[in-house]
């Protein structure tokens, strides 16, 4: 089971509010519910015991796709880089599509579901989701969300 808080900003625990406010400043945001996931949760998702790998409906998509280790490498040049320019911009955009049209199925496939909502996160999810076409379907949601870490 895993240990996930979602709380109404005014109901939060001291540490979060610090941690939120500097954010809510530097963005001009206010964020009405902060997720909280304790230390060690998102690790523990991606734990296998020792000698045992994925899952076998996990899709490796490198060892089928080659790509996928380029776009890969330019999503990491790009976070790490300190001297953003309009070319490493497109490149990284170019990337994350690419990632997303090598997914093994593709979320428009569902999208016209009408029990299916569309949750795209802002900035970068809205944008991502909007040029691959996702806003199209009437349940879509794109909330702000930021990571905001905490000691």
């Amino acid at each position: 089971m895993l240990d996930v808080y979602a709380l109404p900003s005014d109901n939060i625990a001291p540490f979060m509010s610090v941690a939120a406010s500097e954010y809510e400043r530097a963005f001009d945001v206010v964020f009405s519910t902060l997720t909280w996931f304790p230390h060690g949760t998102l690790a523990s998702l991606q734990r296998h015991p020792p000698g045992v790998g994925p899952p076998g409906c996990a899709n490796i998509a490198s060892q089928t796709q080659p790509s996928v280790t380029d776009d890969m490498s330019t999503l990491t040049v790009v976070a790490n880089t300190t001297d953003l320019t309009s070319e490493l911009r497109l490149a990284y955009r170019a990337s994350i599509e690419n990632l997303f049209h090598s997914l093994p199925g593709q979320p428009s496939d569902i999208l016209t579901n009408p029990d299916v909502l569309c949750v795209a996160p802002g900035r970068e999810g809205t944008l991502l989701a909007g040029r691959l076409g996702y806003l199209q379907y009437s349940d879509a949601l794109t909330p702000q969300a930021k990571r905001i870490y905490t000691t």
